[in-house]
C-alpha cells in the first residue's frame, strides 16, 4: 500500500481552546492485492485520488492534542478490480466510484509537539491521523465463467461511502 496527501490550511484560533480553519488538498492511494492457494489464485488493485476544499472547527486540549471535523467537497474518485481463478472458472469485478462534486467530512485527531512562543501562540509540530469520509455513485461490473456456464452483471447508480485514512506530518502555527 502506498498513500500520500497535501493538505493546506488557513484559519484563526479562537482562544486557546478553538480554532476554525479552510482545508485545501489532495489524498492519493494504491493498494495492491495478491492471494493463492491450493484452490485458485486472485489478484486485486485499489486506487484513489481526491482534490477536496473543507472547512474545520477543531479543539485544542492541554495545549498538546487536538480533535477536529467538517464538511467538505471532493473531486475524484476510486476504483477497485479483481482478478481470480480457480478450477472450477475465472471471473472479473471492477468498480468505479467518483462523481464530479462528492460530499464527504473530514475527521482528525493528533498531537503536537512544541509550546509556546509567548500569549497564545504555538508553534508545533504535528502527527495527525487524518480521514476523508466521501460518498459517491458507484458502477459495478462483474463477469464469471466456468464449466457451469458464464454470467455478467452491470450495476450503475448506487452509493458507496469511501473513507480514506492518512498520517499525516506537519508544522503548525496556532
Amino acid at each position: 500500500m502506498a498513500c500520500f496527501g497535501l493538505d493546506a490550511r488557513v484559519g484563526a484560533q479562537l482562544g486557546s481552546l478553538f480554532g476554525v480553519y479552510g482545508i485545501l488538498g489532495y489524498d492519493a492511494g494504491l493498494w495492491l492485492k495478491a492471494k493463492a492457494s491450493s484452490s485458485g489464485a486472485s489478484v486485486g488493485a485499489s486506487a484513489v485520488g481526491l482534490t477536496y476544499v473543507g472547512a474545520v472547527a477543531e479543539a485544542t486540549l492541554g495545549d498538546t492534542f487536538f480533535v477536529g471535523a467538517g464538511p467538505l467537497i471532493a473531486k475524484g474518485g476510486w476504483t477497485s478490480v479483481k482478478e481470480s481463478a480457480s478450477s472450477s472458472g475465472a471471473s472479473q469485478e471492477a468498480m468505479v466510484a467518483g462523481a464530479k462534486y462528492i460530499p464527504g467530512a473530514d475527521v482528525r485527531l493528533g498531537i503536537g509537539l512544541g509550546g509556546s512562543t509567548g500569549g497564545r501562540r504555538r508553534n508545533q509540530f504535528t502527527i495527525t491521523l487524518d480521514a476523508k469520509v466521501v460518498s459517491a455513485p458507484v458502477t459495478e461490473v462483474k463477469q464469471s465463467g466456468g464449466t457451469a456456464g458464464a454470467s455478467q452483471s452491470v450495476n450503475i447508480g448506487n452509493r458507496v461511502i469511501g473513507i480514506a485514512p492518512m498520517l499525516f506530518f506537519g508544522y503548525d502555527g496556532k
